[in-house]
């Protein structure tokens, strides 16, 4: 009930009623014909006054513009009515996705995080995809241009944003056949193993000491010489070529990815998070740890939550990429500010000064050497590994010093393999990898407990936490329960508050309680099952999202008909639309960790 209002409120906010009404009778439906859904929305709507009759065009419109925007699918169904399967006939089925539809509410903030991340130009492209629910590269080309299309399409591809629907046969795309993803650094890797090929085809069964003899250099010689210049040209080349290609390629229909999107979102939350716990200096470190974390699969069902691929990284590549960033938004964040300055409001006071604090950061990266920048990365990376961000997961390292025994010389090299930056100092190079899973796992964890603490206060967050930490160490059933009294004594609280906090935890359904044997000792043990819980904190945060549409809207027509006047009216008309962004963002936020944030595969 509550996963429909929600639904039905976002169709007819971003469509129309009619479009509302045919999606929540294909909501209630898994899968309906045509004529059986015209039949449907009209009983729905015979008590309607303004829209009681659908014709066959309207309702042929609003599916079409709900199969447009993937809201809806449609599928064959060849049973006959009896349940045979007749040769010549098959019937058209018609569902609706929840899934696609709750994923509009939360298009505002792809589109934020896109203009952040990547600029106002594919932002704009991002925004025309979601207007047209599936958008052709002519319409992209239109609006920004053939070049600045092809490039932010190719950009969004490749951070999972957007997918191609409709490839081109025989065209190159930006993912690659069958729209699997194709690393840049892959690639370039490949060239160059078909560049080392290639020169060690040159020999041409020539002995080293015959070409030393007859003063011909060797393939080894000329890589260790001025070919090792050449090799990075070429590479700089095929990287270029890789590039073309991939804009030229650029063919198709497009539309948004909802597992994509919904990894870009957890990015800049576990950043977020980050940033809070630490400081901004360790915020732009983990946002390029983590900025090779892409969707396992480009093609997402309509169910389900997506899965992440997490790749490793070396300090050689976060020092690029913060090099990169800070070169690429700097003339970005100047601008922002000379149109802050310009614009010279109140409101605007506190973003300027936001701004400001970017571009004196950027600017420090872009002024230290090349040596200080990764000293200072690896002291960042340390810090992660010790609070377990990120792990190492190997390293090229040299030969351990001897010991007495192969235990104790095996446990040395064990340490020194997973110390923080053990392979840098060394000479070599250690790869790490973000702990998403652990991360995850804690987050949701804290909006748990932040969401208990704020309906029952800071002792039933304690109650619950305590019982979800002997369930989770339990090995047997029976030894994840505590009684009233073991729970009252371990969170250190007054007998009437802690059996008050019981009670109200058991009535709402977050605590479940079991009687003892023998039957009649009126002992009951309690314990949690935090999939329940989970379940009833998602139910409220959708009835919340939906109340705070419903009101929205009652305020603006109030607003509209003249119902509100005087300071009621000028203070919807000022803090109405950022009361509902912080409202929304909240929100989803909440719903983000509880329902959609990806794992790993």
């Amino acid at each position: 009930l509550f996963r429909s209002l929600l639904a039905s409120q976002i169709l007819r906010d971003h469509f129309d009623p009619v479009t509302e009404r045919v999606g929540r009778v294909l909501l209630q439906h898994d899968g309906i014909r045509l004529a059986d859904l015209i039949r449907r929305c009209n009983q729905d709507g015979a008590a309607d006054e303004e829209h009681s009759r659908l014709s066959f065009g309207a309702v042929r419109n609003a599916l079409l513009t709900l199969l447009q925007h993937n809201l809806a699918s449609s599928s064959r169904d060849k049973r006959g009515t009896d349940g045979s399967v007749p040769d010549s006939e098959s019937r058209q089925l018609y569902s609706a996705h929840y899934d696609e539809i709750l994923f509009r509410a939360r298009f505002p903030f792809v589109v934020a995080y896109t203009e952040r991340n990547f600029g106002a130009v594919p932002a704009r492209v991002m925004l025309q995809i979601i207007k047209c629910g599936r958008m052709r590269v002519g319409e992209a080309e239109e609006i920004v241009g053939k070049k600045a299309a092809r490039e932010a399409l190719a950009l969004l591809m490749r951070q999972g944003l957007a997918i191609n629907v409709q490839p081109v046969r025989g065209a190159a795309t930006a993912n690659g056949p069958g729209n699997e993803e194709v690393d840049g650094d892959d690639a370039a890797e490949r060239d160059a193993k078909r560049v080392r090929r290639a020169r060690a085809q040159q020999d041409d069964g020539l002995t080293p000491e015959l070409r030393h003899a007859l003063g011909i250099p060797s393939s080894d010689d000329v890589a260790a010489g001025e070919g090792a210049q050449a090799t990075e040209a070429e590479l700089a080349a095929a990287e270029a070529r890789r590039k073309k290609a991939e804009i030229s390629g650029v063919q198709g229909v497009f539309r948004v990815c909802r597992g994509g999107s919904n990894v870009a979102l957890a990015k800049q939350l576990l950043s977020d998070v980050v940033f809070r716990q630490f400081d901004w200096r360790m915020r732009d470190v983990f946002e390029c740890m983590i900025s090779g974390a892409r969707c396992s699969s480009n093609v997402q069902d309509h169910e389900g939550v997506a899965r992440v691929r997490v790749q490793p990284f070396y300090s050689d590549e976060i020092v690029a990429q913060l090099h990169d960033k800070a070169t690429e938004l700097l003339p970005r964040l100047e601008h922002r500010l000379g149109e802050l300055q310009q614009d010279a409001l109140p409101l605007y006071d506190d973003e300027a000064a936001l701004v400001e604090l970017e571009i004196k950061r950027l600017r420090d990266y872009l002024a230290l050497a090349p040596a200080a920048l990764k000293e200072y990365v690896l002291k960042f990376v340390s810090v992660a590994a010790t609070w377990n961000l990120v792990r190492n997961v190997g390293a090229m390292l040299p030969p351990a010093p001897k010991a007495k025994s192969k235990a104790k010389a095996k446990g040395k090299a064990k340490a020194r393999a997973t110390a923080p930056g053990a392979g840098d100092e060394a000479g070599a190079t250690a790869s790490y990898v973000v702990n998403w899973n652990d991360l995850v796992k804690n987050l949701r964890e804290e909006v748990v407990r932040s969401l208990l603490t704020q309906r029952f206060q800071q002792d039933g967050a304690r109650i619950y936490s305590f019982l979800k930490r002997i369930h989770e160490r339990a090995v047997d059933p029976n030894d994840g329960m505590a009684d009233d009294k073991t729970i009252i004594e371990e969170c250190l609280l007054p007998q009437k508050e802690g059996r008050a906090a019981i009670n109200m935890l058991t009535a709402q359904g977050y605590l479940c309680a079991w009687e003892q044997l023998p039957a009649g000792s009126a002992k009951w043990k309690y314990f949690v099952k935090p999939e329940m819980v989970h379940h009833d904190l998602r139910r409220i945060t959708m009835l919340s999202m939906h109340n705070m549409r419903l009101r929205t809207h009652t305020e603006w027509a109030e607003l509209g008909s003249g119902a509100v006047v005087g300071k009621d009216a000028q203070d919807i008309k000022e803090l109405g639309i950022e009361v509902l962004e912080s409202t929304s963002r909240h929100l989803d936020t909440v719903l983000l960790v509880l329902r959609d944030m990806p794992e790993t595969a």
